[in-house]
């Protein structure tokens, strides 16, 4: 996306609202069948980027290693 300077709230929100919020209502969603069966599995797709951040991906780096955390 680009630089910090660069980055408008609406990008921010966006790249959050796909890779952070999208991951938290999909296990919302699944979770109460997960807990009726007893099982499942929920796998999320991170990016190198959220463990070593990259100074012209700061937004898309932040809500990788946001995921990261999400999914530990």
């Amino acid at each position: 996306i680009g630089l910090l300077q660069d980055t408008t709230a609406e990008d921010w929100n966006r790249i959050f609202g796909v890779n952070v919020n999208g991951a938290f209502y999909a296990a919302k969603a699944v979770l109460p069948g997960m807990i009726r069966r007893q099982m499942g599995r929920i796998i999320n797709i991170s990016s190198v980027w959220g463990f070593a951040g990259a100074s012209c991906e700061v937004a898309y780096s932040a809500s990788k290693a946001a995921l990261i955390g999400f999914t530990k």
